[in-house]
């Protein structure tokens, strides 16, 4: 009883938007509603009559009292926890595993629920493990299935994922589509709904990578209205996060300070080097992507590279970081170091997701072209065209083709355009 019990209890505290703490506030610590969602524990008649009246649910409408027991439940439980575990600690390929074979023992038992959200995890920890093709196909099993029949936050949840990986795989316009999807459907959630706040970030992150930085700004307001008195947690830091960034893409360092500072208190209280890492690539770029050369822009690419160097990291977050940090070079003027970086990242590139090959060759096409290496410049652009192209960013993709032409013409001797002078106007993102 008390994993069917536990899979309910979770399932309605989502629904109202509830954390552990909120949900077991003046009653019961948020390790004890942790034990009874995941079944570890078997709750009493008293925790069940209290937690019912607090979701506003009927005690007698609990279903699992008389449903029977899923077939291999220890197994189930087990294989549950290990993909959580794994997870918490970042080993998405040992999470995925284990999130796999849970899916299929609730599926074998008949049990629609549990199978959903083990694929959610499968899903996820193979979009984080980098497998993204595969994640992919996991969770458009998720968007595919009659679980989704009715419950608008699951599907809300299903497309947020799957907007997200489109975002990772480089493809940004099926991100955009998908994100805003899931910020419709989860627009009827009561309070601060954890899903809504997750979609909201999920496409403001999709619109400003896109070039939309207005449409992405429009969004903001709904999310900082959303998160403006809230406790910080995660979720809440990820929109501290995402609405900075778009703040320094629209040049508003003030603005973007200030949301970006109140993220930082936080991540720093986790002690999580790699995210902190991410963090500051990420707050470099978008400061860039706004014109930003400010000290703080220098200080936050070397705070990335120090944790980069104590945290390890993956190969494709040392390419990212170092675009960044060749993107700083070449705007303040020292493009012989950025087009040095620049070749080793070209080298890499084929474990850049497309957006991200597209700004790299972009960039690379610029600083060649300011060195007078017209031939390799031409190459450079075009490879970012066609990528920009792939990714669905039709404005840089324009971008990249301007810079073709002037390549072209120059050639022909239609036009003198000045070499060695970085051209500051729509920098390039990484990351």
């Amino acid at each position: 009883m008390g994993i069917e019990f536990g899979r309910m209890l979770r399932a309605e505290r989502l629904r109202r938007g509830l954390t552990q703490a909120q949900l077991g506030e003046g009653a019961y610590e948020p390790s004890y509603i942790s034990m009874l969602e995941t079944g570890r524990l078997e709750p009493s008649a008293q925790a069940i009559q209290e937690l019912a009246g607090r979701l506003a649910s009927a005690p007698h409408a609990m279903p699992w009292w008389s449903g029977p027991p899923m077939v291999g439940e220890a197994e189930y439980v087990f294989s549950s926890l290990c993909a959580q575990a794994a997870c918490d600690v970042r080993e998405y390929a040992r999470a995925s595993s284990h999130a796999a074979i849970a899916a299929r023992l609730a599926e074998e038992g008949s049990d629609t629920s549990g199978w959903w959200e083990m694929t959610f995890i499968q899903a996820e920890c193979l979009m984080r493990e980098g497998r993204l093709t595969r994640s992919l196909r996991t969770a458009r099993d998720l968007l595919e299935h009659s679980a989704l029949a009715g419950d608008r936050e699951l599907e809300a949840r299903a497309h947020q994922l799957y907007a997200e990986i489109c975002h990772r795989h480089g493809r940004l316009e099926a991100a955009v589509e998908h994100a805003h999807r899931a910020t419709e459907l989860s627009e009827g959630l009561p309070g601060r709904s954890a899903t809504r706040v997750a979609s909201l970030c999920t496409l403001i992150h999709a619109l400003a990578d896109s070039g939309r930085t207005e449409a992405a700004w429009e969004w903001c307001a709904n999310l900082g209205a959303l998160v403006a008195k809230a406790a910080m947690d995660r979720l809440v830091c990820r929109a501290e996060w995402v609405i900075g960034k778009v703040a320094f893409v629209r040049s508003d360092e003030a603005e973007g300070a200030r949301h970006h500072e109140r993220a930082a208190q936080f991540l720093l209280a986790l002690e999580d080097i790699e995210l902190w890492a991410c963090f500051n690539r990420s707050a470099a770029a978008a400061r860039l992507d706004g014109g930003i050369l400010g000290p703080d822009t220098i200080t936050a690419i070397e705070r990335a590279e120090l944790a980069l160097a104590i945290a390890g990291g993956s190969d494709a977050d040392q390419l990212e970081t170092a675009l960044v940090r060749a993107r700083w070079l070449y705007l303040t003027g020292q493009l012989a170091q950025s087009a040095q970086i620049l070749q080793g990242i070209h080298r890499e590139r084929n474990l850049l997701g497309p957006h991200v090959t597209a700004e790299a060759c972009l960039l690379y096409g610029q600083c060649l072209k300011d060195l007078g290496q017209d031939d390799e410049a031409l190459r450079a652009l075009e490879e970012a065209h066609e990528q920009f192209r792939y990714a669905g960013i039709p404005l840089k993709a324009e971008r990249a083709k301007e810079r073709i032409l002037e390549l072209r013409q120059s050639a022909h001797g239609q036009g003198d355009a000045p070499h060695a002078v970085p051209d500051p106007v729509g920098p390039v993102r990484a990351g």
